[in-house]
């Protein structure tokens, strides 16, 4: 194409991904450090319910006198304030997951990451600055609302901008992260329980600010999600995007593969799904699958509604969240009316637990070892019982065409046109 630049993508199934430098895997580690974000905020709340202080502030009870076995056992918040304390931040996860879905597809899933802290930051000042219970409520449905944001997005940016043989490896250490997250939460809130003074549990909460500073820092220097750039049609930005990602010259062959890739299974999408709204019967069927299940949530869904699916999955663990951390303190609480199932409640979650163990066997496919477009691809031709065993044998590249009549980008200087690939 006269001027313009011409793309090709390639028959081969094991060239549609670059191979990735040092730089890319720790570019794509640091996003998992929304874990540790995510965890210490879970984290500190349980501790700081607890300390005297906190207890004192919040009920205007005077500390009990130690021999006083009753006046000892009566000093806690109610269920009541526990509940609505613990339960109001997944509420506001709940739906900051929902609309962070439908904003990433606006502005870009690294801006809305970013959105996500500056909002949490808000909801911090508040609690911190909190002396009684309805400022903190406030803060923490704010704060909920930025952790809505990064929870669902930091999954979906890493799941587009991973290398597909650590993929797993890197969304599970977001999981470690979180694990990381509430040991520091309570680690903090062991070191400042015995204060008596505000500091006891403004210190744990204030900690929170780091977290929010580096990651939103970090990810304003990362790039955008190559993918994101091809949904929007923004080809060479995508171009450049995918480069810095996986660390090599544009100019590379291997780059403009992948990216011959990514653009042509987009096309078959909007051509095969013909939806990219919430109506699509495929975000319902994954939907379902993805319930609950964190690592895979950023690997099933098409490019076409992959934010939105993202985010309503997400959503959905935070509801059920919001669900236990309502009912949990009536469940083991001894007080009137309330059930004191103390540690029988294991019980409870030891058979969710084996319900999400039979789900995850019958119903959950494997997708170690293949790109987000394959999975696509591994979807359609093969069922969860039988995706250990699908092999790829055709790029979307080589279906819609684009390995004989190529793509026009535009006018890309960087990018070599289809005659003048370099050799790798």
């Amino acid at each position: 194409m006269p001027g313009g630049v011409v793309l090709t993508g390639t028959t081969d199934t094991s060239r549609i991904e670059a191979p990735v430098t040092l730089k890319a895997y720790l570019m794509c580690a640091f996003a998992a450090f929304g874990g540790i974000f995510f965890g210490y905020d879970t984290g500190w709340m349980g501790g700081v319910l607890g300390m005297k202080y906190f207890i004192r502030q919040y009920t205007g009870l005077p500390y009990p006198d130690p021999n006083d076995a009753l006046a000892v056992t009566n000093f806690h918040l109610t269920a009541r304030d526990q509940s609505l304390t613990t339960s109001i931040l997944s509420a506001g996860t709940f739906f900051g997951a929902i609309a962070a879905g439908a904003i990433a597809d606006f502005i870009g899933r690294r801006a809305t990451i970013i959105m996500g802290c500056v909002i949490f930051s808000i909801g911090c000042i508040l609690e911190t600055a909190s002396t009684g219970l309805a400022v903190m409520v406030v803060g923490r449905l704010i704060a909920g609302l930025g952790v809505g944001f990064i929870s669902a997005i930091i999954i979906l940016y890493m799941s587009e901008i991973a290398p597909k043989k650590v993929r797993g490896a890197l969304v599970a250490g977001y999981q470690f992260c979180i694990t990381i997250g509430i040991l520091l939460a309570n680690c903090v809130v062991y070191a400042t329980q015995n204060r008596d003074d505000t500091g006891s549990y403004r210190i744990p909460i204030a900690v929170q600010f780091l977290w929010a500073l580096i990651l939103g820092t970090g990810l304003f220097l990362l790039p955008e999600s190559p993918r994101y750039y091809v949904k929007k049609g923004k080809l060479e930005a995508a171009a450049k995007s995918l480069a810095s990602v996986r660390g090599q010259p544009i100019g590379s062959q291997y780059i403009q593969d992948e990216l011959a890739e990514i653009i042509a299974n987009h096309d078959y999408e909007i051509q095969v799904v013909g939806c990219v709204g919430y109506d699509c019967l495929h975000l319902h069927q994954h939907l379902l699958l993805c319930h609950h299940l964190g690592v895979i949530v950023g690997e099933v869904f098409p490019l076409t509604i992959r934010s939105r699916g993202v985010g309503l999955s997400t959503a959905s663990n935070w509801f059920w969240n919001c669900i236990i951390g309502v009912i949990t303190p009536y469940l083991v609480g001894t007080g009137k009316g309330q059930a004191n199932l103390g540690a029988k409640i294991f019980f409870m979650w030891g058979a969710l637990c084996c319900v999400s163990f039979s789900f995850a066997y019958f119903f959950v496919p494997e997708t170690k070892g293949l790109s987000l477009e394959q999975v696509d691809k591994m979807l359609e031709e093969s069922t969860p019982r039988t995706s250990s065993k699908w092999v790829p044998h055709s790029t979307f590249a080589s279906e819609m065409g684009l390995t004989e009549k190529g793509l026009s980008i535009g006018h890309a200087e960087h990018v070599v046109i289809a005659n003048e690939k370099s050799q790798v």
